[in-house]
C-alpha cells in the first residue's frame, strides 16, 4: 500500500514537472535563389532582409552569393508572418510574406525571379535597404530603421543584427571590435568612439559604413573601421550639468563642440572636490557624455542642432 501511494506522487510530481516546463524554442533554416527572370541566372549581392509582420523589427540580414544563393541559418519560429525584402540596385524590389514552419526544417523559397528595371538614379537611392554591402563596405542606411525622434548613432547600431554596442560604448560587430570611428572620414573630437555614437543625432546621419582597413603592401586581415557621414557637414552640441551632495561635495561641467568639414572646436569647463581630473579634452567629453532619453526630447534637439 506504502509502495502505491510512492508511486502515485511520484507520476503526479513527474506530470507537474513536464506541463511546467517551457516548450523548446524551434530554430530552423532558410534559404532561397534569387535569379533573373529574363536570364535564369543567379544574381550577386542582392540584399536579403528579414522583418518581422509589421515591417518595422529588422530580424536578419544577407547577401546572396555568385549564384544567387541566400541561406538563414537558427531563425527562430514565429507565430506572426515574416516579412521578407529582396532589393538590388538593377531590379524591381521584392517583398514575400510565409509563415514559421512547425517543426525544426529547412524552408525552401525555391527561385525568387527578379525583374530589371529601368529607373532614375536619384529614385533607386530612395528605396536603399537598411543595410547592404558595397564592394567589402557594409553600409547601414539610417532611413531603413524607425527610431525615436531623439535617437543618437549608438540606437541605430543597436538595431542592426550582428552588431553590438557595449556598456562601455564599445562597438563589435559580428563579435570584431571596431577600433576607429570617423565623422565624414576624419577623427572626431579626440577620436573616442562614444563621444560620437552617443552625441550625433541619428537624423543628422546620412549613413554609416564599416570596412576592413588594410595596409596597401599586405593581405593580412585589417582592424575594422567605422566612418558616420552626416548629410551635413556643420554642427553643434554640448551639455551642462551640476550635482551637490553631503558633506558639500559637488561637481559642474560645461562642453559646447562645434565641427565642420575643415574644423573642430571644444570648449570645456568643471570642477568638482571628488579628486577627478581628466588630462585632456578627450578625457573630459568622454566622461561627460549625454544620451538623451525619455522626456529629454525637446533639450536634446535644442542641445543639437544642424546649421
Amino acid at each position: 500500500m506504502r509502495n502505491s501511494f510512492l508511486l502515485i506522487c511520484f507520476l503526479c510530481c513527474l506530470s507537474k514537472f513536464s506541463f511546467g516546463q517551457e516548450p523548446r524554442s524551434i530554430n530552423y533554416k532558410l534559404q532561397a535563389l534569387v535569379i533573373d527572370k529574363n536570364t535564369n541566372e543567379g544574381i550577386l549581392s542582392a540584399s536579403v532582409v528579414l522583418y518581422d509582420a509589421s515591417g518595422e523589427e529588422l530580424l536578419k540580414y544577407g547577401l546572396t552569393n555568385g549564384k544567387g544563393l541566400i541561406i538563414f541559418e537558427n531563425l527562430p519560429k514565429i507565430k506572426e508572418a515574416t516579412l521578407l525584402k529582396i532589393t538590388h540596385g538593377s531590379y524591381e524590389p521584392i517583398e514575400i510574406k510565409f509563415q514559421s514552419p512547425d517543426v525544426p526544417n529547412v524552408l525552401d523559397l525555391g527561385n525568387i525571379k527578379m525583374k530589371e528595371r529601368i529607373r532614375e538614379i536619384e529614385e533607386i537611392a530612395i528605396n536603399l535597404p537598411p543595410v547592404f554591402m558595397k564592394n567589402d563596405t557594409l553600409i547601414i542606411n539610417p532611413a531603413g530603421f524607425k527610431l525615436k525622434e531623439n535617437s543618437v548613432v549608438e540606437d541605430l547600431l543597436k538595431k542592426v543584427p550582428g552588431i553590438v554596442v557595449w556598456a562601455d560604448g564599445e562597438v563589435t560587430v559580428n563579435g570584431k571590435s571596431i577600433k576607429n570611428v570617423l565623422v565624414d572620414g576624419k577623427p572626431f573630437l579626440g577620436g573616442e568612439t562614444i563621444v560620437a555614437t552617443r552625441n550625433l543625432p541619428n537624423s543628422a546621419v546620412k549613413n554609416v559604413k564599416v570596412y576592413e582597413k588594410r595596409s596597401l603592401n599586405s593581405d593580412e586581415e585589417g582592424p575594422l573601421e567605422m566612418d558616420i557621414l552626416l548629410k551635413k557637414g556643420t554642427g553643434i552640441f554640448g551639455n551642462i550639468g551640476f550635482s551637490y551632495g553631503y558633506n558639500d561635495r559637488r561637481e559642474g561641467s560645461l562642453t559646447l563642440n562645434y565641427f565642420n568639414r575643415k574644423q573642430q572646436f571644444s570648449l570645456v569647463a568643471g570642477l568638482n572636490n571628488l579628486n577627478k581630473e581628466a588630462n585632456t579634452v578627450a578625457e573630459f567629453l568622454k566622461a561627460n557624455i549625454y544620451m538623451a532619453g525619455g522626456n529629454d526630447q525637446t533639450s536634446f534637439m535644442n542641445a543639437v542642432s544642424q546649421v
